[in-house]
C-alpha cells in the first residue's frame, strides 16, 4: 500500500528539507560549481526507507537551492557516481509543497511529463563559451550556437540533452505527414501511448535547412505541444508553421529572409533524438 510510504516520506522529507536551512546546509553534499555557485544534492531519509522495503529502485533527487542560479547550468563532471542512479529527479526550486509533489511521483500517483529547458553537458570544457564568458570583460563570441543549437551542431556529446525528459508512459511515434497549404506548412503526427498508464508527452517539431547560403545551425526548435494521452490511445498532434519559421537574420540585408529550402521538418524526442524526419520546399 502506497499510502503508508507516502505518509513516512511527506514527514521526514519535510523534515530533511528544512535542516539545510537549519544546520547552514550541512546536512547535503556540497558540489563545486565553475562560477562559484553550489548545487546539493538532497538524499531524502525516506528513500533509505523505501529502498530497505524494496518498495523502489535506487533514486536520487536533486534540488537548486537559493545560492544556485540557472545562470550557470550543471555539468556531468561534477555528479560523481551519478551512474550509480537507475532513476534521477530534478526539480530546480519547488517550493514549500516540493516534499507532496515528490512523494506524489515516487509513489505513482503523478506522471512526471517535464522536459529539460537547457543541455546539461558532460564538462564545462565542452561549452562553447568557456574561454569567454564569466571573465572581467564578457564576450559572447557563440553568436547563433546558443545552448543545444551548438552541441547538435557540433555533435558535442553530452549528459542530458535539451528536451530530454522521462515519464511512466510510454510513446510511439509515427505517420508524419508535411503538407504546404498556401503560405503556411502543416505538420501532422501521431502519437500514441503504448503503456498502462495515462500520460502526457511534450512532442518537439525542430527545423533544419538542407545546404544554407549562410550558417545555421543544424535544428532550431519552432513548435512543440504538451499532449495528455490516455493508455493504449492515439492523439493527432498538429503544427502550423509560418515563413518566419523557416527565416534567417541577414547581417548583409539588415532583414529577416526565408529561402526556398530544402529544409528538414523533425519530430524529435529531444534535440538530440530525431524520430520522424521529412523535406519539403517552400
Amino acid at each position: 500500500d502506497c499510502g503508508m510510504h507516502q505518509s513516512v516520506f511527506r514527514v521526514f522529507g519535510l523534515i530533511w528539507l528544512l535542516l539545510p536551512y537549519m544546520l547552514n546546509s550541512s546536512a547535503c553534499f556540497p558540489v563545486s560549481h565553475p562560477h562559484d555557485k553550489h548545487l546539493y544534492i538532497l538524499f531524502l531519509p525516506c528513500l533509505i526507507y523505501l529502498i530497505i522495503f524494496n518498495y523502489i529502485p535506487m533514486a536520487g533527487i536533486v534540488l537548486a537551492f537559493k545560492d544556485y542560479t540557472i545562470k550557470g547550468g550543471i555539468f556531468g563532471s561534477e555528479w560523481a557516481g551519478l551512474e550509480n542512479f537507475k532513476s534521477l529527479l530534478f526539480i530546480w526550486q519547488p517550493g514549500m509543497e516540493g516534499g507532496l509533489a515528490i512523494a506524489d511521483i515516487l509513489c505513482g500517483d503523478a506522471n512526471p511529463s517535464g522536459k529539460l529547458t537547457e543541455t546539461w553537458p558532460i564538462s564545462y570544457d565542452d561549452v562553447i563559451s568557456k574561454d569567454t564568458f564569466g571573465k572581467k570583460n564578457t564576450e559572447y563570441r557563440e553568436g547563433i550556437y546558443v545552448g543545444y543549437r551548438y552541441f547538435a551542431t557540433a555533435n558535442v556529446p553530452v549528459l542530458y540533452p535539451f528536451g530530454y525528459g522521462l515519464s511512466y508512459s510510454e510513446f510511439r511515434y509515427s505517420d508524419l505527414q508535411v503538407e504546404k497549404q498556401g503560405e503556411e506548412v502543416e505538420v501532422r503526427v501521431k502519437v500514441e501511448n503504448i503503456s498502462d498508464l495515462d500520460g502526457k508527452e511534450v512532442v518537439q517539431l525542430y527545423v533544419g535547412e538542407e545546404d544554407p547560403a549562410v550558417e545555421r545551425p543544424v535544428r532550431e526548435l519552432k513548435a512543440f505541444q504538451k499532449v495528455l494521452i490516455k493508455a493504449h490511445e492515439t492523439a493527432e498532434v498538429v503544427f502550423r508553421l509560418t515563413e518566419e519559421d523557416f527565416a534567417y537574420y541577414s547581417e548583409d540585408l539588415h532583414n529577416w529572409i526565408a529561402n526556398d529550402g530544402p529544409f528538414r521538418i523533425e519530430i524529435c524526442k529531444n534535440a538530440n533524438e530525431v524520430l520522424l524526419s521529412e523535406q519539403i520546399c517552400r
